[in-house]
C-alpha cells in the first residue's frame, strides 16, 4: 500500500472520528436518539428517524431553542454527509394547545428515505421495522400482535415475548444465569426494539452487535447508555430514587430558565414565592404575574398568582386564536380545581388560609380565602396572618415537588 493511500486511510478513520464526537456531544437528543443516528452514519442502519419537538403547553418552553435545536442538527447532518428529509408536523390538541414536531428522515441512500416516508403514510409497520433495521423475526412478531391488540383479541396477544409493553415480565421469566449474564452485559439498554417470543435470542445478536460498535467507535455515548439501567431491569427502590433525580434535574433547569428571564425583565420573583412559581410553571400553568402579599403597602393582601394566557399582540387575535386561548384556559383551570382538591385531601387548615381559585378578567389567580380580609384586620394579626397564608403557598409547592415526578415521566396530575 502506498503512503498516498494510507494517508487516506487514516484521514478517513480521523474524520469519522470527529463527525462521532459531534454526534455524541448533540445533548439535546437523548442517548438512543444520538446511538442509531451513529449506526445509520456508519451504516450499520438503512435508515433512522429523529424527532424535535415543541408543545405550546410547556410555558418554559422557547420555540426559538427548538428552532436552534433543529438548525443545528441539519447543520451537523449536512458535515456527515447523510441524506435525509425533515418533515413538519403541525396540531393544535383538543385543549387548544400547538404542537410542532420535526421529524427528521435520515440515511445514506436518499431512496431509503422515500421508501420510508412511503411507509410511515402508508402506516406500513413491517417495512418500517425492516428499514430501521429490526430482526424480521421481531418485526413480523411485532406487527401480528399489534393486529391481534387492534382487533382486541387479548387471549392471542402473547406473541411478542413482553406482549409488546411488559419486557420486566419476560426478564423475570428468565433463569437466574441469564438474568445476570444480561445485566453483567449492560446489552438491553442498547435495544431499540421489542424482542419475539421463539427468537430473542437469535435477536439479541444484533444489538450485541450495535453495543460493540458503540463501546469501539463512540466510548462517551457507551459509557452513558451502559450507566443508564433499563427501566424494567430496576428494583422499585432503584426507580424511585431514579424518577427524583430526573425530576430534580428537570427542575433546575426550569429554575434557571425562569429566574434567567426574569432577570432579563427586570422583575424581583421574592423567596415567599419563588418556588411556587417554579412548580406552577413545571405543572406547565403560564404565569402572568404574581405578588407575594403586603400588610405595610398597598395592596394590602396576601400572595396571589395569576394564571393567563401568552402574551400576544392586537394584531395576532383572531377568532381562532381566541377559540383557542379559552381552551387552554380552560383546561388550565379545571386541572387547578381537581389539583388543589387533591392538596387538601388529608390537610386540615383554617378556611381563610386555603388557597382557592379566583376568576378574573384575563385568566384566574389562586389566592388565600381569606386575602382580600386582611386590609380589616389591626397591623399585628395581619402580620401573622401574612405569614400564614405565604406557608401555605410554600407547603403547596413542596407538595407539587412531591408529585413532580409522576407529571414528569407519566403526565400524571397530583
Amino acid at each position: 500500500m502506498s503512503s498516498k493511500e494510507n494517508f487516506k486511510i487514516e484521514s478517513n478513520k480521523d474524520k469519522e472520528k470527529v463527525h462521532i464526537e459531534q454526534i455524541e456531544n448533540l445533548d439535546f437528543l437523548v442517548t438512543q436518539d444520538r446511538m442509531i443516528l451513529i449506526l445509520t452514519y456508519l451504516g450499520e442502519k438503512p435508515v433512522s428517524k429523529i424527532e424535535i419537538y415543541f408543545t405550546e403547553r410547556h410555558p418554559y418552553l422557547d420555540l426559538a431553542e427548538i428552532i436552534d435545536q433543529k438548525e443545528r442538527l441539519e447543520q451537523l447532518l449536512r458535515t456527515l454527509g447523510l441524506e435525509f428529509k425533515i418533515v413538519e408536523k403541525r396540531i393544535v390538541d383538543e385543549n387548544g394547545f400547538e404542537e410542532i414536531t420535526f421529524e427528521f428522515l435520515i440515511s445514506r441512500d436518499k431512496k431509503k428515505i422515500e421508501e420510508l416516508e412511503k411507509a410511515i403514510n402508508e402506516k406500513d409497520e413491517r417495512k418500517m421495522g425492516e428499514l430501521y433495521g429490526y430482526p424480521k423475526t421481531a418485526v413480523d412478531a411485532y406487527v401480528k400482535s399489534m393486529r391481534i391488540l387492534r382487533e382486541s383479541r387479548k387471549d392471542e396477544g402473547d406473541i411478542l415475548l413482553e406482549s409488546i409493553f411488559d419486557r420486566k415480565k419476560w426478564f423475570d421469566s428468565l433463569s437466574e444465569e441469564e438474568r445476570s449474564k444480561l445485566i453483567e452485559e449492560g446489552v438491553l439498554s442498547f435495544s431499540t426494539f421489542t424482542f419475539s417470543k421463539k427468537h430473542w435470542r437469535e435477536e439479541l445478536e444484533v444489538v450485541r452487535r450495535w453495543q460493540s460498535i458503540i463501546r469501539k467507535k463512540a466510548p462517551k455515548l457507551y459509557q452513558e447508555i451502559i450507566e443508564s439501567k433499563a427501566w424494567y431491569l430496576m428494583t422499585e427502590e432503584e426507580k424511585m430514587k431514579w424518577s427524583k433525580e430526573v425530576a430534580e434535574e428537570e427542575l433546575n433547569l426550569i429554575r434557571e430558565k425562569i429566574l434567567k428571564k426574569a432577570q432579563e425583565l427586570g422583575i424581583e420573583i421574592e423567596e415567599e414565592i419563588k418556588e411556587i412559581v417554579i412548580m406552577l410553571n413545571a405543572f406547565d400553568f403560564r404565569i402572568a404575574n404574581f405578588y407575594k402579599g403586603s400588610v405595610d403597602k398597598e395592596p394590602i393582601c396576601g400572595p396571589w398568582i395569576l394564571i393567563g394566557p401568552p402574551k400576544t399582540s392586537p394584531g395576532e387575535i383572531n377568532e381562532e386564536l381566541k377559540n383557542r386561548l379559552q381552551k387552554q384556559q380552560e383546561w388550565l383551570k379545571r386541572r387547578m380545581i381537581n389539583i388543589l382538591n387533591r392538596f387538601y385531601e388529608e390537610r386540615s387548615v383554617q378556611e381563610d388560609v386555603k388557597i382557592v381559585l379566583v376568576d378574573t378578567d384575563i385568566g384566574f389567580k389562586i389566592q388565600n380565602n381569606g386575602s382580600d380580609s386582611l386590609k380589616f384586620l389591626v397591623s399585628e394579626e395581619r402580620l401573622k396572618k401574612l405569614k400564614d397564608y405565604q406557608q401555605e403557598f410554600v407547603d403547596f409547592a413542596n407538595f407539587l415537588k412531591e408529585k413532580y415526578p409522576d407529571y414528569l415521566l407519566y403526565h400524571t396530575d397530583p
